[in-house]
């Protein structure tokens, strides 16, 4: 997997070396991998790789790089999000799944959609209404219910 990025119109300085480090790193490895993958001595692979991790041109590489390997993973699981929001459906309309199931489903689908769960709403208020049985005895009480 060879890469070439531009700086502010120059391509970046970094060795060969370099590079491929920030490939390593890049393609997931750890920072000791990433520089014997580069083809840094063991010797000197550790101390290394610990300051390529502090060079802003390598950082600058591994950024690009990863980038790239994002969008090549959207793209070939773009028809798969398809086919996956196909099922979901399928699932929210199905009189047989459990509740729980198309529960899910619908709540996927519209955090697909971009919509969110509503908050949970707190709401304060001062409410003062009289009590028209206050100040009513026990027999006035059931006097009244007695009349209905």
């Amino acid at each position: 997997m060879a890469f070439y990025f531009l700086h502010g119109g120059d391509e970046l300085t970094l060795t060969k070396l370099q590079k491929k480090f920030a490939e390593g790193i890049a393609l997931g490895m750890k920072q000791g991998q990433a520089a014997r993958y580069a083809g840094y001595s063991d010797k000197v692979a550790d101390n290394l790789a610990t300051e390529n991790m502090k060079n802003s041109e390598i950082l600058e590489q591994i950024d690009k790089l990863q980038e790239v390997k994002k969008q090549a993973l959207r793209r070939r699981f773009q028809g798969m999000a398809e086919v996956a929001f196909d099922e979901l459906i399928h699932v929210l309309k199905d009189v047989d799944a459990s509740p729980q199931a198309r529960l899910n489903a619908a709540k996927m689908i519209l955090d697909y959609a971009g919509m969110e769960e509503p908050k949970q709403l707190n709401v304060t208020a001062d409410v003062n209404q009289s009590n028209p049985f206050e100040g009513l005895t026990t027999d006035e009480l059931r006097k009244l219910i007695d009349d209905g």
